[in-house]
């Protein structure tokens, strides 16, 4: 397991949770249509629901780093055309892969076969453009393509913010941010307008939603600032540790008072999923400079090694668990229990069971080589720009 940096233990820890809060939804969505004791607490598993934000804040926090420790040193700034070679080694074989055996699975269990369209636009991670193709094959892909999406705009919002750190104007990297919000929420206005219109706007889904989630990339990345900053930045010389303990804590409280918000249906708002999206990143933003700078206890516990296990095989077992849980393990347990509450947390026991060797023998198989050669092609760049002429 990596262990590159101080805190990276925890992160991978954070990750796993990541993953099995994403698990737990899938799990109480399933018996959300079939137990009415699951059904009538819809509200309250709202928490389970965040999982997904989680990760695009740890990808919005760890993708910038490079570019936040460039803004406060002489560093020369990240190359793009290497950004973007790391995150095809690391995110496109594992999905390619499963998504060759989705389709042939589905086509040969279900004597259908699925458009070249519907695979193309999986194939490019642009399937969540369109109403038609959004969750066709596999559910879980939307939030592939999202995060495929951030990486292309990344570096660009990096210069930006790199260049304004260097020459001070720490205004214009508040405006920045600012600005990722206002766009996000102007899109799905945009977006709710176009659609009242009708017409082909009706063929694709509400709002780029990459625009709509850019503001939880944006905490991570404004999170990795402040991490720089505090360990090795201006702020590394002052005793801030009960700021970041105060965050830690506060983002806890925040998720506790959007787990109440939902009860009485905030998402039912016109802009309701974009408020709590938002917030629920803000939470973990802050939840997560609690870990990294502030509480030992939290660093420590995420750093145990069953919780890091989960979170290395964290990529794997978000591919494969609705399908494996939905399609195969849950309906099993309903027609073993017959029903009732006590199916939940036996359905979960069992899908844990299959998923964790099913998701390590894709991530031996389709992302550790892969990450293998990703890391040799770095050690080997890192060589060649240390060595001196002659």
């Amino acid at each position: 397991m990596s262990t590159t940096g101080r805190n990276i233990d925890s992160l991978d820890g954070l990750r796993g949770c990541a993953v099995l809060l994403v698990v737990l939804k899938h799990l109480f969505q399933y018996y959300s249509g079939t137990n009415p004791m699951v059904q009538r607490s819809i509200a309250g598993w709202y928490l389970f629901q965040t999982g997904v934000n989680l990760f695009f804040v740890l990808s919005g926090f760890l993708l910038f780093l490079p570019y936040s420790k460039a803004a406060f040193s002489d560093r020369n700034f990240p190359s793009t055309v290497k950004f973007s070679e790391r995150r095809a080694l690391r995110i496109l074989p594992a999905y390619w892969a499963s998504l060759i055996i989705f389709v042939l699975a589905i086509s040969l269990t279900s004597n259908s076969a699925f458009g070249a369209k519907d695979i193309g636009l999986h194939f490019v991670l642009a399937n969540n453009l369109l109403k038609s193709t959004y969750m066709s094959i596999n559910p879980a892909y939307w939030t592939m393509a999202i995060e495929v999406q951030f990486y292309l705009i990344l570096p660009a919002i990096a210069v930006l913010v790199v260049s304004s750190i260097r020459r001070s104007k720490y205004w214009a990297v508040a405006d920045i941010f600012a600005s990722i919000g206002i766009v996000s929420v102007a899109a799905y206005a945009a977006s709710l307008f176009l659609h009242r219109i009708g017409g082909h706007f009706d063929q694709f889904v509400h709002a780029p939603e990459m625009l709509q989630y850019l503001p939880v990339f944006g905490v991570g990345m404004a999170a990795s600032l402040c991490y720089v900053s505090a360990s090795e930045g201006p702020w590394a010389n002052r005793n801030l540790q009960t700021v970041w303990k105060g965050l830690g804590a506060g983002g806890l409280i925040l998720l506790g008072l959007l787990v109440v918000f939902n009860q009485v249906k905030l998402y039912h708002w016109r802009y309701g999923y974009v408020a709590i999206d938002q917030l629920s990143g803000v939470a973990y933003a802050a939840i997560l400079l609690g870990v990294v700078l502030g509480w030992k206890s939290w660093n420590h516990a995420l750093g145990r090694r069953w919780i890091r296990f989960i979170g290395m095989i964290s990529y794997s077992m978000y591919i494969w668990n609705l399908v494996i849980l939905q399609d195969f393990v849950l309906p099993r347990v309903d027609r073993v229990f017959h029903g009732g509450i006590v199916n939940v947390p036996v359905g979960f026991a069992v899908g844990i069971a299959v998923i964790v060797p099913l998701s390590l023998l894709s991530y031996l198989a389709f992302e550790r080589p892969f990450i293998g050669a990703r890391r040799s092609r770095r050690d080997l760049q890192l060589i060649a720009s240390r060595k001196t002429p002659g």
